[in-house]
């Protein structure tokens, strides 16, 4: 009995260290290939909120703009970084333009996203490099979506990869990486089993580390 219960120990903290490493190496190797745009509104009253997705629509077209020429995330993040004055020179110009009461602060680096599903793709929590926005208090609901390569928005709150976009991720990420987060409902239950793996594991490691900070 002793033995089994040894053994059985054995097991939980080899698949628990799978888990992690498993959950890390997906999540790196999205993060590689994406950047992702965060914007917090002021509060939750409607005219923050439908300014936040005007803002939204406006450092879209503008990081869309910017970022045009590049191939590869590597050279839309440097391109990104290296207009950070005019990116929030151009959200501050335009909450002038619609009277907002408030300033918005604009930062990029790494930051904790939420499993978020969009029409054909899903991505798992975890750290992503990002471009944040943060309005006034920042004390609103908040606005995820992807930068580069680009999510088209086809409302306020559906989005779907267009097919330039798309191509990209196939080519950049690897062909198990790429099938889990555009899987759906008719996929195989060893591809959602992953999926599960890597949200459930990238969960608990936040957690871990919000109790250490």
């Amino acid at each position: 009995m002793k033995k089994i219960i040894i053994c059985l120990s054995c097991l939980l903290v080899l698949t628990t260290a799978f888990g992690f490493s498993y959950a890390q190496d997906m999540n790196k190797n999205l993060s590689d290939n994406l950047i992702r745009l965060h914007i917090v509104a002021n509060s939750d009253s409607a005219y923050d909120q439908n300014l936040k997705l005007k803002l939204k629509d406006h450092v879209n077209a503008l990081i869309s703009e910017k970022t045009k020429s590049a191939h590869n995330k590597q050279e839309a993040e440097q391109l990104i970084k290296n207009s950070m004055s005019d990116i929030s020179l151009d959200a501050n110009a335009f909450l002038k333009e619609q009277n907002a009461p408030y300033s918005a602060k604009v930062e990029y680096g790494k930051f904790e996203f939420p499993t978020k599903y969009y029409q054909n793709v899903v991505l798992p929590s975890g750290k992503y490099d990002g471009l944040k926005i943060n309005l006034g208090k920042n004390a609103g609901h908040n606005w995820w979506c992807v930068m580069y390569p680009p999510l088209c928005f086809t409302d306020q709150v559906t989005a779907f990869m267009p097919s330039q976009s798309n191509d990209y991720l196939k080519s950049h990420l690897g062909e198990e990486e790429y099938s889990i987060i555009s899987a759906d409902e008719e996929d195989s239950v060893p591809l959602h089993f992953k999926f599960k793996i890597v949200e459930v594991f990238e969960e608990i490691r936040q957690k871990v580390q919000d109790k250490h900070n």
